[in-house]
């Protein structure tokens, strides 16, 4: 035969089963011999593999500690606690009472009575402290894997806040507390923040560092310790002048805490892994799908486009000034309000700005670049680098 011997043909039910268990013993004998070496070849004879094993032991424990660090930073917890303090999950939730320890997160609303007093601390040792008759509401806690930056957004209604910025908050980081009236920008900094709901006036004072203060109107300015400023719904804010102001008390108590080796390493690993862990949506502050980047960009884009929508459809023309955390001047119907400010960064607009017959808003992306926007009768585009240093952003 041309390809080799024929083999007989069974002659009966018993040859035929001999002959298909002697070809499976040979197909058997043949895998026993290739499959070892096939691994071999990945698997060298040198490395013990109970050394990986171990190592990816390892690796899931920091795995583990990292997602659980990394979610600290979505949540204020409280440390002190004196008179009546209540926490609502939301505005429309009832209010109870908070217990020490108890744990605070975005739309929460804090509430004190007379002679009450909280005190909110974070993971690298910024704290706020509400006062007597305060009302306070965590807007936004954001942290980007990896510790690149984190935000922090506040609007206080009623009442007042001694604050203390960790100068271990991040560089790139942000918080913000916002009134009725005006909005504080901070950053490795101790202030003050006060607000009259019958007047409707904000107080600013600085005791360390600079604290940058804007209104819905007129330009920002800046706070340097041992000053104050203050203005009214509608006001630019006056200028900066000397006032006694009143340390952080709690400094000495809440110290500032810097990031320690294992936690950089960790945070060193899941930045590396941010796409899987965030493709499985392992921890809070994944980020979704690959895509999510162009994804958050392009919802940002389409706010935008929307409040466009809503400013020109307004029949009594722009309006001088809008609430940047709000946008209650632009008279944006509630179905739409959510969907507007959730992909924006900090869930609000940068600046409004009325020129004429015409106006501008700038707005960031919440991408990890936190692309900055603008937004004029002409449509939507990225600002220019340029117009972001003027302008302060």
């Amino acid at each position: 035969m041309l390809w080799g011997k024929k083999k007989p043909k069974p002659r009966n039910e018993a040859e035929l089963i001999e002959q298909s268990l002697k070809e499976i013993r040979e197909i058997q004998a043949k895998r026993a011999k290739t499959i070892p070496r096939f691994y071999r070849r990945l698997w060298p004879e040198w490395l013990d593999r109970r050394f990986v094993f171990g190592l990816i032991a390892i690796l899931v424990i920091l795995l583990a500690d990292a997602v659980r660090r990394e979610n600290q930073e979505f949540v204020a917890v409280v440390t002190q606690s004196q008179g009546q303090v209540t926490c609502a999950k939301s505005a429309d939730a009832a209010a109870q009472p908070v217990a020490l320890k108890a744990r605070c997160e975005d739309g929460n609303l804090l509430a004190t009575g007379n002679a009450s007093s909280a005190t909110l601390e974070f993971p690298d040792g910024s704290a706020v402290i509400l006062g007597p008759n305060t009302v306070f509401e965590i807007r936004l806690l954001e942290y980007n894997r990896g510790g690149q930056w984190r935000t922090r957004n506040f609007r206080l209604l009623a009442g007042s806040i001694s604050a203390k910025v960790s100068h271990f908050f991040g560089a790139g980081s942000d918080m913000r507390v916002y009134t009725p009236a005006s909005v504080a920008a901070v950053s490795g900094t101790q202030f003050n923040v006060s607000y009259d709901p019958s007047a409707r006036q904000t107080t600013v004072s600085c005791a360390e560092g600079i604290v940058t203060y804007a209104s819905w109107a007129g330009q920002p300015v800046a706070v340097t310790q041992g000053t104050e400023a203050r203005n009214a719904y509608g006001e630019a804010p006056s200028a900066p002048v000397a006032a006694q102001v009143v340390p952080f008390s709690a400094a000495a108590m809440i110290p500032d805490k810097e990031t320690p080796p294992l936690k950089r390493i960790e945070l060193t690993i899941t930045a590396f892994l941010d796409l899987p862990m965030s493709v499985l949506g392992i921890g809070r502050c994944s980020w979704g799908v690959g895509c999510a980047e162009i994804a958050r960009r392009t919802a940002a884009e389409e706010a935008l486009r929307l409040i466009h929508v809503n400013l020109e459809s307004q029949a009594g023309g722009y309006p001088e000034f809008v609430d940047p955390c709000t946008l209650a001047e632009l008279n944006i119907p509630p179905q739409y309000l959510k969907r507007i400010t959730t992909p924006l960064y900090n869930g609000c607009i940068e600046r409004y700005f009325k020129q004429g017959d015409s106006f501008v808003i700038y707005a960031r992306a919440r991408d990890r670049e936190r692309t900055l926007y603008k937004l004029s009768s002409f449509g939507v585009e990225k600002a220019t680098p340029e117009e972001a240093q003027s302008l302060g952003l």
